[in-house]
């Protein structure tokens, strides 16, 4: 996917629509470009990251947009890096997964765009 104006737009609308759903009281930042002086800042191998601890980042959201291929694969990484905010010490695994596939389950908010069916979700 190319990052545009509009894509922007629905990204920041998607990710407020889901912190919602996950009651996340403060939306974390959301990035589009890599970090240069954080740890994890040379994996472009990376579909998206949560940075939570880093004073100098504060709450953020990194989003790899070129590892994307299609909306759907955005949403579940958008959703997924929410996850990791609303809960913090718990670990990729059944009961992850199983947070963000119901959190998916809730409609976007805007018309037209579809959640993520299980089969067009990143692999991991």
């Amino acid at each position: 996917m190319i990052l545009t104006n509009q894509l922007k737009e629905i990204i920041i609308v998607e990710t407020t629509h889901y912190a919602k759903v996950l009651k996340i009281k403060r939306v974390p930042d959301l990035c589009f470009e890599l970090i240069p002086f954080h740890k994890d800042s040379q994996n472009t191998k990376q579909w998206g990251h949560y940075y939570h601890a880093d004073q100098r980042l504060g709450r953020l959201i990194y989003l790899n947009i070129k590892k994307h291929k299609n909306m759907a694969e955005l949403l579940y990484t958008i959703v997924h890096e929410l996850v990791h905010v609303r809960y913090p010490i718990l670990k990729h695994g059944v009961k992850f997964e199983q947070l963000v596939e119901q959190t998916l389950k809730k409609d976007s908010s805007i018309a037209g765009l579809k959640t993520v069916e299980s089969d067009k979700r990143p692999a991991l």
